[in-house]
């Protein structure tokens, strides 16, 4: 929103739409934190496929548990 309307403070935009400042940083924060997520999974995919190109989903997604666990 803040590109489309750059001259309007980000106090307004929030007023406006019902929300504080501080739900705009929350969001921003845990947006970049899921395309990090999403990068590291998709970085353990390729990895695993890379190795067995034939893997199945159900497979994949049964050997990428453990390394989900401790990466969220």
């Amino acid at each position: 929103m803040k590109q489309n309307y750059p001259a309007v403070s980000k106090k307004k935009l929030c007023t406006l739409f019902g929300k504080s400042r501080y739900a705009l940083y929350d969001h921003q924060y845990r947006q970049q934190q899921e395309v990090l997520t999403d990068d590291i999974v998709l970085q353990y995919v390729h990895r695993l496929r890379s190795q067995l190109p034939r893997l199945g989903t159900r497979k994949l997604h049964h050997k990428l548990q453990p390394l989900l666990q401790n990466t969220v």
